[in-house]
């Protein structure tokens, strides 16, 4: 496994913002970019895998959805792999997910709080950096391969 120092972009001068509308409707793309006016977002779209990895590990806040979709995805799950901090509505997680993995060190956020949240991370470092590391040490525990092998061994064990 990398060290933090290896895999999480560090703080500096400017914290860097993204969000990836695999679907702009599902994500609540237009309320994101309304909610953020004026702030710099790196916005990762029609983009091969490759680039959009790239771009996403320079970032230290990953946008994921506001629309309540039951649950969080690969782009949560890939941003916490970067350290980045993971803001998105989580409120409605249906129980299977939460029986599946243990629930992420994930930001809950709604249109109307958005962008305070990401005002208060910017102006606190220790904050944000304490909740990188925290999805950083989820993703290593629960979203590497041999750790989703385990998952689905043990679900389906249980099934049979």
């Amino acid at each position: 496994p990398h060290s933090v120092s290896e895999t999480m972009t560090p703080l500096n001068e400017k914290i860097h913002i993204a969000h990836a509308p695999s679907n702009r409707t599902a994500k609540g793309t237009d309320a994101i970019l309304a909610a953020l006016d004026g702030v710099e977002i790196d916005i990762l779209e029609k983009l091969d895998f490759e680039e959009c990895a790239r771009r996403r590990a320079k970032c230290h806040i990953f946008i994921d959805q506001l629309n309540n979709l039951g649950g969080f995805g690969a782009a949560a799950a890939e941003a916490m792999s970067d350290g980045c901090v993971v803001l998105s509505s989580t409120t409605n997680i249906i129980p299977e997910v939460d029986r599946f993995y243990p629930r992420p060190p994930i930001v809950e956020v709604t249109r109307e709080t958005l962008r305070a949240t990401i005002e208060k991370l910017i102006s606190d470092r220790d904050a944000l950096e304490k909740i990188r590391r925290a999805s950083l040490a989820w993703s290593q525990e629960h979203a590497r391969p041999e750790a989703v092998g385990r998952y689905w061994l043990k679900h389906l064990e249980a099934a049979m």
